[in-house]
């Protein structure tokens, strides 16, 4: 009877979520790979770091953030119309899991990595080559690399995660699908560890695996979405025999 008022049905729902989808993926890839590199000497250096924050990485953020928002209603209306319960099960932790990470990405993206290093810059210009100062932004940098860590956790490593196991559990996904979610979160986890053995995002933590893996992931949101463009979480009868 909804269906039947509003003029919206199971197809055109997954369709125009799709668009909305493939449009967010696009600018969380655009941001991905236009951020400014960090790496280990950075970090030790507190000057050099604040030096990236610009009106561009400000800009840059916000875009991401704004992005960021749309994928835990993409994931939800994806994990609803896979093929069987427990597919969907899985499917809605992994919607859950966005959630979470989508509001931990946020306090990162828009707290810890841009108001606060906007705010501090000019703290630090004022105190630099004090005492205070150093350790000032060796805490700062320090509470970067936490809400990193949590936004990688949630976002890129548990989300995946459980998406994965929801391709699994649906027989109509290719048997590749699941490999690639488990993949990016997989590498997620190596670069987790790298993280707290070394007390600080490394350039081969973050800069290789971290972005290796959230590219893997994006990739399998793209693939996502571009299947729900045409009114279906499930590719076409022909894609499946090949």
């Amino acid at each position: 009877m909804d269906q039947m008022n509003t003029g919206t049905s199971p197809a055109n729902e997954v369709e125009m979520t799709g668009k909305v989808g493939f449009v967010a993926v696009v600018l969380l890839a655009v941001v991905l790979g236009v951020h400014p590199s960090g790496s280990t000497s950075l970090y030790d250096d507190g000057r050099a770091f604040l030096d990236h924050v610009d009106g561009f990485w400000i800009v840059l953020h916000f875009v991401g953030a704004i992005g960021l928002l749309v994928f835990p209603f993409v994931i939800d209306v994806w994990a609803r119309h896979l093929s069987t319960p427990s597919a969907r099960l899985a499917g809605r932790a992994g919607a859950i899991s966005a959630i979470i990470g989508m509001g931990v990405g946020m306090v990162h993206l828009i707290g810890s990595d841009t108001m606060t290093f906007v705010a501090f810059r000019d703290t630090y210009a004022a105190t630099a080559g004090t005492e205070a100062g150093e350790i000032g932004v060796d805490l700062l940098l320090r509470l970067h690399a936490a809400t990193l860590a949590a936004w990688v956790t949630t976002f890129y490593l548990v989300t995946p995660l459980a998406l994965g196991v929801a391709a699994f559990l649906d027989r109509r996904l290719p048997r590749w699908m699941p490999w690639l979610a488990w993949t990016a979160a997989g590498l997620q986890v190596v670069a987790l560890s790298i993280t707290i053995a070394e007390g600080q995002w490394t350039t081969v933590s973050e800069q290789v695996i971290f972005r290796s893996g959230a590219s893997l992931f994006l990739i399998w949101v793209l693939v996502a979405v571009w299947w729900m463009r045409r009114g279906s979480v499930h590719p076409a009868k022909r894609s499946l025999e090949v």
